[in-house]
């Protein structure tokens, strides 16, 4: 079978003419160019065209089997075109995962993933590398499943982005607080690469910042403990704690000064109550008590220094109302004696001297209240009724003073001299004055707080001294009204009562 002649568009009539069938070197130079350019557009197919495996399988046999009609049909066996065709569709998929791990990378980068979670990133970076040399190797298999691990590492790891942010303050935080300040500070920078608003991770590198400041203040308190200036060593940690609060550090160390502080005034306000109690210095036992309580409150002394002080108290109370009471009585003021007792008894109702001061006083004070009713207003006197029994409280206190006296005579002086100015006004008052009233025999008469008389012309009744209202009143006329003294000098007393002026 003679293989076909390759006709070139540039033939002519001439050529036709000088063709000889004979000519075998010019035929072989066209077979071998027409095979080279049939294996150039092989090539070039399955490299550039985007199609299916089974598209671009069934296209290449299509050209293969033109091919070989027309040119080589011995040159490439069917096995070696199989080969061809298991590699090259691979390596076309790789591509789509390659273009999504660098846009994955640039996402990464984008959330500064290599600063906050560098060890992930760096993860990643190696699936990479080996992504990278399967590729070069060929494997393309291998090299499709690194870059779906590096994928993988960093979706896992940007959706665990919150939670490693918390992990990152929270192990920041941490080291601050035990003084690793280099290692605080990556941390809160990773974190703060993540949110630079924070307020947690700005707060926390300010706490960095003053940490000199804080050491300093903190170091001069513990040179003043060791002096034992426990004030001014609370006053540079209260300082420390303005400027740096959150520091545990500072707030343990201003306890333990505190405490330290704290039982040393205790022990002094118990020691300074004790020997205030012993002295009799109530009121500042009292205070250091306070002091103490202040302090420690539950401390079981305290209720034994309370008993102390309440005990001593009571006797010093009791003591100064006893020297009240016997000034009072030593001065005849029996009622305000009696109210010392009464208060004495209140504190200790078994006092036994305050029972019988009770009783004594109250014994004298009814005796002079006896004689003040009428003393003080002898004018009462004016009245039977009054006069008589005026007369005879004065019959009894006599009595008493003479026959059951508690207290001798040479000690109750105003109470003596109170009976002879009773004696002396109920003296006076015993005395009656005669009185005449004259009146026309239509007006009536009366005495204010003596009697009324009615109508008459001429009355004489008898009055004691003192000063009387006389009224006298008749229909159709002005009242007459006249007041009238009566002393013990008047013998006899002339009064006219009749209403004259008409109304």
């Amino acid at each position: 079978m003679q293989s076909p002649k390759l006709i070139s568009p540039s033939d002519n009539t001439n050529e036709d003419k000088n063709y000889d069938g004979n000519n075998q070197p010019g035929t072989l130079v066209y077979v071998l160019i027409g095979v080279i350019l049939c294996l150039v557009l092989i090539i070039a197919a399955l490299v550039f065209l985007p199609t299916s495996p089974k598209h671009s399988e069934k296209k290449h046999l299509q050209e293969l089997n033109y091919n070989k009609e027309l040119l080589l049909p011995t040159i490439i066996s069917n096995n070696k075109l199989s080969e061809k065709k298991q590699l090259v569709p691979t390596k076309k998929l790789n591509e789509k995962i390659e273009i999504d791990w660098m846009l994955k990378k640039i996402d990464a980068e984008n959330n500064k993933m290599q600063v906050w979670s560098k060890e992930d990133y760096d993860q990643a970076l190696v699936f990479e590398v080996q992504a990278v040399e399967y590729d070069e190797k060929k494997e393309y298999g291998q090299s499709k499943e690194k870059y779906s691990e590096a994928i993988k590492k960093i979706d896992d790891t940007l959706l665990r982005k919150e939670e490693i942010f918390q992990g990152l303050l929270k192990g920041a935080t941490g080291y601050l607080n035990k003084d690793k300040l280099d290692k605080a500070k990556n941390e809160f920078k990773k974190a703060e690469s993540i949110n630079e608003e924070n307020k947690v991770i700005m707060r926390g590198l300010e706490r960095i910042n003053n940490r000199g400041e804080i050491l300093q203040l903190y170091n001069q308190a513990i040179e003043e403990d060791e002096k034992g200036n426990l004030v001014n060593s609370i006053e540079y940690l209260n300082k420390a704690l303005l400027v740096e609060p959150e520091y545990i550090k500072l707030q343990n160390k201003l306890n333990q000064i505190t405490e330290k502080k704290d039982k040393i005034d205790f022990n002094d306000a118990v020691s300074q109550t004790l020997k205030a109690i012993e002295s009799g210095h109530i009121n500042t036992a009292k205070k250091q008590l306070s002091n103490a309580k202040k302090i420690n409150p539950n401390d079981p002394i305290i209720i034994e220094l309370e008993t102390q002080i309440n005990d001593k108290y009571k006797i010093k109370k009791i003591e100064n109302l006893q020297l009240k009471a016997i000034i009072n009585e030593s001065n005849e003021q029996w009622s305000r004696a009696e109210n010392n007792y009464e208060s004495i008894l209140k504190i200790d109702s078994n006092t036994s001297f305050a029972i019988v001061g009770k009783e004594r006083t109250k014994y004298y004070s009814h005796l002079n209240r006896l004689l003040d009713a009428f003393i003080e207003k002898p004018q009462r006197l004016q009245n039977n009724q009054v006069f008589i029994k005026s007369k005879k409280s004065l019959k009894y206190v006599q009595f008493e003073i003479n026959q059951k006296a508690l207290i001798k005579k040479n000690k109750i002086p105003k109470l003596i001299k109170k009976i002879t100015l009773a004696k002396n006004i109920i003296d006076a008052y015993s005395t009656l004055i005669d009185i005449t009233i004259r009146s026309d025999n239509e007006t009536q008469i009366m005495i204010y707080q003596v009697a009324k008389f009615g109508q008459f012309n001429e009355k004489k009744i008898q009055l004691r001294p003192g000063r009387y209202t006389i009224v006298g009143s008749k229909e159709g006329y002005r009242d007459f009204r006249n007041t009238i003294n009566i002393t013990t000098n008047d013998s006899k007393r002339f009064i006219n009562v009749i209403c004259k002026e008409k109304i």
